[in-house]
């Protein structure tokens, strides 16, 4: 069997369709017709089947995917044992986390980060996929939500505060009793799974909303130009000029914040290190990840 083939086969069962998968590969779709053509004819099999004009796979090309998924992180294990060889602190250090924590935790702390790592670039991945960590596509991942599986070390950061915000110049229906008949935004429809959401359905019905999106900065920018209330994370929530709490001083609701990294990168010294630092920075900030504000 041919890696190489395998790499097209992935990139064909992820993408969907041959152009997608060129487009991955940076190959013309020509070429990825001849290689998976090829790769059932080694195995004499068939793996994909068209529907509606995408690819999909067949029983035994599902088969076929969690083998080859498997094969794909050995190859990378190996490829990155020899690239962490090197104890060094230096290099580049991959963290994916929501960018609402990068942008308001992490990157305003990147200057006490290069005094202690001068030689270390940190690469930073807004990104909620846990297969980045799995396919060592990140080193270090901060997720709201603890992973179920996965050869990943993990360990609790701390609480995520979340309130409801509006802009000052919509200063009207402030009571709680008052929240259903205001306008929102929200998330849409692909993160209707989070717990902002579920809350959301939980406890109010039949909203007004007047906007959706799949991004925290672009929420906040709708509820500080005054397009609606919303729910964000305190962290960011608080420090956005002309916009403020409308739920009370705690937080309305709570998201543990997970560390998660892979099993093969914990003892590489840029990987350990910037964890720590991480787990340091979280720690001095528990407030305002948390949401809760002290007397």
């Amino acid at each position: 069997m041919n890696w190489n083939d395998v790499k097209y086969f992935l990139a064909i069962a992820r993408g969907g369709t041959l152009s997608a998968a060129a487009q991955q590969l940076s190959v013309n779709q020509t070429t990825v017709t001849r290689r998976i053509q090829a790769f059932e004819q080694a195995m004499s099999v068939q793996l994909f089947h068209k529907e509606n004009g995408r690819q999909v796979l067949t029983d035994m090309g599902k088969t076929v995917f969690s083998h080859a998924e498997a094969l794909e992180l050995n190859v990378l294990a190996i490829s990155h044992a020899v690239s962490d060889n090197d104890a060094a602190l230096s290099g580049i250090v991959r963290i994916t986390a929501v960018e609402s924590l990068i942008n308001s935790l992490i990157i305003p702390n990147m200057p006490d980060f290069h005094t202690h790592f001068a030689n270390v670039t940190a690469e930073f991945v807004a990104e909620n996929d846990n297969l980045f960590i799995e396919r060592r596509e990140a080193d270090i991942a901060i997720r709201l939500a603890r992973p179920e599986e996965g050869n990943m070390i993990i360990s609790k950061l701390g609480n995520v505060g979340f309130s409801i915000y509006r802009a000052h110049k919509d200063r009207h229906l402030t009571q709680q009793a008052d929240w259903q008949d205001l306008p929102w935004v929200t998330y849409n429809a692909s993160l209707s799974h989070i717990a902002e959401m579920k809350w959301l359905r939980e406890n109010l019905s039949n909203l007004k909303v007047n906007m959706t999106t799949s991004s925290a900065a672009s929420l906040a920018s709708a509820i500080q130009s005054g397009a609606g209330v919303g729910i964000l994370p305190c962290l960011l929530g608080d420090k956005i000029d002309g916009v403020e709490r409308i739920s009370g001083p705690d937080p309305l609701m709570m998201r543990e914040a997970w560390l998660i990294l892979h099993k093969d990168l914990v003892n590489t010294p840029r990987i350990r290190q910037t964890a720590n630092w991480l787990k340091e920075l979280v720690a001095k900030n528990r407030y305002v990840l948390d949401g809760q504000r002290p007397a």
